[in-house]
C-alpha cells in the first residue's frame, strides 16, 4: 500500500510542485494551505509522514510540529521541516519543537525525493526493531546525518553553533581548505598506503555531499568501477551495486553513439596517464539521455601496489540544453533574418556600420552584401539628412540603454538607383559575433504614405464636395423660383416693353447660375445621371466639329479611334462636358498653338494596378485620353489639380471648378481618371470606364416642341421651401390643374386623410424634414391606389440615390427648372391630353 505524506504549504506553486513530485514517486499526497488546515487533517487519518513550511499565516511550521507531537494519535508521524533559514539556533528551536528533519531551501527535486526514501526505509527498520529514526539537518549546503536522539543533536548543535555559523559566512574559503586538504590525502596516499583506507572513509563522507558522482576505476579496465558514489543512483536510477558488481555495465550505459569516441579518451589516458575528460551520453533507467562531462586522472599508490583512475561526473544536461536551444534559437533566428520579406540589418552601434544584411535588402535597396558590408548607416541618407542622423546617433549613444536606438522612425533612404524611399526603421538589441549590435527591420512605408496623401485628398475632395452641395441645393431653390417667376413676368409684358429686355437679362444670369450649379452637382459627384449605352467614338465624333471651332485653327486636332472599341454605361451629356473641359484646359495650356490629340481604346487594368489606386476596380474598361503639347505641369500643381477652385489661371479667366467637375463625373459614372504631365513637355489626361457588354441605346429624336397640354387633375403639391411652393402652385393652376398645398409630409398626410377629392398626382421634394418624398409616396399609395408621382430635387446629397430616386419606373425633375418643363412633365406624367 502505497505511503501517505501530508504537505502543508501556503504557496499553491509550491504545494503543487510538492504533490506531483512526490505522486511521481508513488506517494498519495495530501495538500493543506497552513498549521490548522494540517492539524485537522492529521488528526481525521494520520499520515505516514508530514512535510511542512515554516513561514505560513494563522499557525507557522514550528506551531503546526508543537502541535502535532503533543497529540497521542500523531505525536509519532514523522515531521520534516521546509526552511529557508540556515542558521543552527533556527534548526534548533525546531527540534525543541519535535521536528525530526530540516530541508533548506532552496532544494533539488532530486534530494526531496531521496531524503523523503530515506526517512521510510529509517522508519520500516525502526519499526523493525531497529535504531532511532535517522535525523539530518543540512546547513549551507552541506547534510549533517545522526542516528541519534533530538537532545543529543540539540547538544551537538548547541556545541557546534559558532563554528557553524562561521562556515556558513565563510563557505567558499570552507570549500578551498576542503580541497586543500583532499589533496594532502592524496599524497599522504601515494607515501603511506596504510593509511589509504582511512583517506577514503574521509574522501567518501566528502563526496557524498557533493552534487556530482565521484568514482574510481580499476586501471586495467577505466569501465570497471571499483568505488560510485550514491549519486549516481539519483542521476540514472541505477543502484550503486550495479555499477560495482557488473564489470559492463558502465559500457552499457554511455550511448551507443559515444563508445567508441569515449573508449578511445579513456584507453588514451591508460596508455599516457595524462588527465582526460570526455562529455557524452549516459542512459538512464527509464531510458532518458542525461549528458555528463567525465574528468578522470591516473593516481598512483604507493610503491607496490596498482594504480587506479580517479574520476567525478558531472550533469551537464541543463547545460547541454540550453546550448541546444542557442543553436535551434541562432538556426531560428538566420531562418527569419534570411527569409524576412522585409529589409533586415545587423549594425554596430558605435560605428553604425553594417554587420550582416538579409537578401530582402540586398533586392530593395540594389546593393550587393559586399557593398552593403562596406557602407555605414549613414550611407543610405540623402546627404541633406546626414547631420540629422549624426544628432540621431550622438544623442541615442549618450542615453542609458539607448532607447532613441529602439523607438520606430521614419527615414528618408536612397536606393542604388537613387530613388529615395520612406522606410520605418524598428531596432532592437542583439549580440553578434560576441558584441553588441542592433538588429534593424526596415518596412518600405513610401506606397503607404502616398496612398495616405490620396486618402487624405479624397477626404478633402469630399468635404468640399459637401460644402458645394449644400450650396447647390439652397441656391437651385431659389433658382427655381427666380427663373418661375421671371417666365410669368415675362408672359405678362407686351413684346415691346422696355421690361423685357431686363427680365432676359435676368433669365439669362439665372440660366448662367444654372450652368454653375450643374457644376457644383457634378463636382459633388451628386448629381442625377441619365446613363445609357455608349460608343465613346460616336460622342467623339459627333462632337469633333465643334471641338474644332472650341480650339481654334492654331491648334491641330487628332484623333485615334479605336474601331474594336467597347461599350461603357454612361450620361452621354455628362461625358461631352468632360471632353469640353479638357479640351478648354488643353486650348488654355497651347497659347501659341500645339496639337491636341483625342484617343480611344480597350484596356484591361490588373490587381496591381488597381492595388496602387484607391477605388480602382480590376478588369476591362475603355480608355478615354486627351493629351496636349502645351507648357505641362510641375508636381506641386499636379497634386492640387482636382481641388474645387483651384486654378493656375489669372484672376477672372476661370472658376477652377473644370477639372473638379470632370473628376466628379468620372467618379459618378463608376471610372477613374489619371493625369500625366511634365513641365513644358504637355500634358496627358486618361479617363477609364468599365466595359459592358450591353448594346448601345439607340435614342430616338425627341419631337419638335409644342404648347404645354392643359389638364384638369387634383395634384397634392409638398414643398417645404414657401416661396418655390408658391410659384409652383401659380403655374400648375394657371394650367388648369386643381393644386393642395402640403408644408411637409406630415401636413401632406393630414390633407390626404380628409380631401375626399381623388388625388391624381403627388409632386413632392425628394430629402425633407421628418419623412422623405418616397416615404411620403409609399405612405399615400395605399389609400390612392391610382395616384401617380412626381420627384422634385434641387439636393445634391447621397439621399437622391438612396430613396430609390433613380429607379427606371420613378419621375423625377430636376431643380431649377422652368415653368414650362414643369407644366410638359406634369401632364407627361398624368398621361397625355388632360
Amino acid at each position: 500500500m502505497a505511503r501517505r505524506i501530508l504537505v502543508v504549504e501556503d504557496s499553491p506553486t509550491q504545494a503543487e510542485r510538492l504533490r506531483l513530485l512526490l505522486e511521481d514517486q508513488g506517494y498519495q499526497v495530501e495538500v493543506a494551505r497552513n498549521g490548522r488546515e494540517g492539524l485537522a487533517a492529521a488528526k481525521s487519518g494520520p499520515p505516514d509522514l508530514i512535510v511542512s513550511d515554516v513561514v505560513m499565516p494563522e499557525m507557522d511550521g514550528f506551531a503546526f510540529c508543537q502541535a502535532v507531537k503533543a497529540e497521542d494519535v500523531t505525536k509519532r508521524i514523522p515531521f520534516v521541516l521546509l526552511t529557508g533559514q540556515r542558521t543552527p539556533m533556527d534548526i534548533i528551536h525546531g527540534l525543541q519543537k519535535g521536528a525530526d528533519n530540516f530541508i533548506t531551501k532552496p532544494f533539488e527535486d532530486d534530494y526531496l525525493v531521496d531524503r523523503v526514501r530515506r526517512i521510510f526505509d529509517n522508519l520500516a527498520h525502526r519499526e523493525r526493531g531497529g535504531l532511532e529514526m535517522e535525523v539530518a539537518v543540512r546547513l549551507s549546503g552541506r547534510e549533517i546525518v545522526v542516528n541519534a536522539d533530538k537532545q543529543q543533536m540539540i547538544e551537538l548543535l548547541f556545541s557546534t553553533s559558532e563554528e557553524l555559523s562561521e562556515s556558513h559566512k565563510h563557505l567558499e574559503a570552507a570549500r578551498l581548505q576542503l580541497e586543500e586538504q583532499a589533496r594532502d590525502l592524496e599524497r599522504k596516499v601515494q607515501e603511506r598506503t596504510q593509511e589509504l583506507r582511512q583517506a577514503e572513509e574521509k574522501f567518501r563522507t566528502l563526496v557524498e555531499q557533493m552534487p556530482a558522482v565521484v568514482y574510481t576505476a580499476a586501471h586495467e579496465r577505466v569501465g570497471q568501477a571499483r568505488y560510485m558514489s550514491p549519486q549516481i543512483e539519483t542521476l540514472l536510477g541505477f543502484p550503486t551495486a550495479d555499477w560495482l558488481t557488473d564489470p559492463d555495465h558502465w559500457t552499457h550505459r554511455i550511448h551507443p553513439d559515444d563508445r567508441e569516441r569515449v573508449t578511445a579518451v579513456f584507453g588514451g589516458l591508460r596508455a599516457t596517464g595524462t588527465p582526460a575528460s570526455a562529455e557524452y551520453r549516459l542512459v538512464a533507467r527509464d531510458g532518458r539521455q542525461t549528458w555528463v562531462r567525465d574528468m578522470a586522472r591516473v593516481v598512483r599508490s604507493a610503491e607496490g601496489t596498482a594504480p587506479f583512475v580517479q574520476g567525478v561526473i558531472l550533469d551537464i544536461s541543463d547545460r547541454k540544453r540550453a546550448e541546444e536551444a542557442l543553436r535551434a534559437s541562432e538556426s531560428s533566428f538566420r531562418l527569419l533574418f534570411a527569409s524576412n520579406p522585409h529589409p533586415m540589418w545587423v549594425f554596430d552601434g558605435e560605428g553604425s556600420r553594417f554587420l550582416e544584411v538579409n537578401e530582402a535588402a540586398v533586392a530593395h535597396y540594389g546593393y550587393s552584401r559586399d557593398e552593403f558590408l562596406a557602407k555605414t548607416i549613414r550611407d543610405l541618407h540623402p546627404s541633406d539628412n546626414i547631420p540629422i542622423v549624426e544628432q540621431h546617433f550622438q544623442e541615442a549613444l549618450r542615453e542609458p540603454g539607448q532607447e532613441a536606438f529602439r523607438s520606430p522612425r521614419v527615414w528618408k533612404h536612397r536606393k542604388k538607383d537613387g530613388t529615395l524611399i520612406d522606410v520605418e526603421i524598428a531596432v532592437s538589441p542583439i549580440e553578434f559575433l560576441g558584441r553588441k549590435a542592433w538588429l534593424a527591420l526596415a518596412n518600405d512605408i513610401t506606397e503607404k504614405k502616398r496612398l495616405e496623401a490620396q486618402l487624405l485628398q479624397a477626404q478633402k475632395m469630399e468635404s468640399v464636395g459637401r460644402l458645394a452641395g449644400g450650396v447647390a441645393h439652397d441656391f437651385n431653390n431659389l433658382l427655381g423660383v427666380i427663373t418661375g417667376y421671371g417666365e410669368l413676368l415675362e408672359k405678362s409684358l407686351p413684346d415691346e416693353a422696355r421690361p423685357q429686355k431686363y427680365i432676359k437679362d435676368i433669365m439669362r444670369a439665372a440660366e448662367r447660375a444654372a450652368g454653375l450649379t450643374r457644376q457644383l452637382l457634378a463636382f459633388s459627384r451628386r448629381q442625377v445621371l441619365q446613363p445609357r449605352i455608349l460608343d465613346l467614338n460616336t460622342v467623339v465624333g459627333e462632337m469633333e466639329k465643334m471641338l474644332r471651332r472650341l480650339i481654334g485653327e492654331d491648334i491641330q486636332l487628332i484623333t485615334v479611334l479605336d474601331e474594336s472599341l467597347g461599350r461603357v454605361q454612361a450620361d452621354p451629356g455628362q461625358i461631352e462636358q468632360v471632353l469640353m473641359n479638357l479640351a478648354v484646359n488643353a486650348r488654355d495650356a497651347m497659347p501659341r498653338g500645339g496639337r491636341l490629340t483625342i484617343e480611344t481604346a480597350n484596356v484591361d487594368l490588373d490587381a496591381a494596378y488597381a492595388r496602387s489606386r484607391p477605388g480602382v476596380k480590376p478588369g476591362p474598361h475603355v480608355m478615354l485620353a486627351v493629351s496636349d503639347t502645351g507648357h505641362g505641369m510641375d508636381q506641386e500643381v499636379l497634386a492640387q489639380v482636382f481641388e474645387p477652385f483651384f486654378t493656375t489661371k489669372e484672376a477672372g479667366k476661370g472658376t477652377g471648378l473644370g477639372l473638379a467637375t470632370v473628376h466628379g463625373i468620372v467618379s459618378q459614372s463608376a471610372g477613374h481618371i489619371f493625369v500625366y504631365s511634365e513641365p513644358e513637355h504637355g500634358t496627358t489626361f486618361k479617363v477609364y470606364l468599365p466595359r459592358t457588354q450591353e448594346a448601345e441605346t439607340v435614342v430616338k429624336a425627341a419631337p419638335a416642341k409644342a404648347e404645354p397640354e392643359r389638364g384638369s387633375e387634383t395634384i397634392l403639391l409638398v414643398e417645404d421651401e414657401e416661396s418655390l411652393r408658391s410659384l409652383v402652385r401659380e403655374c400648375l393652376e394657371a394650367s388648369g390643374y386643381t393644386v393642395v398645398e402640403a408644408r411637409h409630409p406630415g401636413h401632406a398626410l393630414e390633407i390626404a386623410q380628409a380631401h375626399a377629392v381623388h388625388i391624381h398626382l403627388l409632386i413632392t421634394d425628394v430629402v425633407m424634414p421628418g419623412m422623405s418624398g418616397s416615404e411620403l409616396a409609399a405612405r399615400l399609395v395605399g389609400s390612392h391606389r391610382e395616384m401617380k408621382v412626381l420627384y422634385m430635387s434641387g439636393y445634391t446629397d447621397d439621399a437622391v440615390v438612396l430613396h430609390g430616386v433613380l429607379a427606371a419606373n420613378a419621375a423625377f425633375l430636376q431643380k431649377p427648372f422652368t415653368m414650362e418643363a414643369l407644366a410638359r412633365k406634369v401632364r407627361e406624367v398624368l398621361g397625355g391630353s388632360g
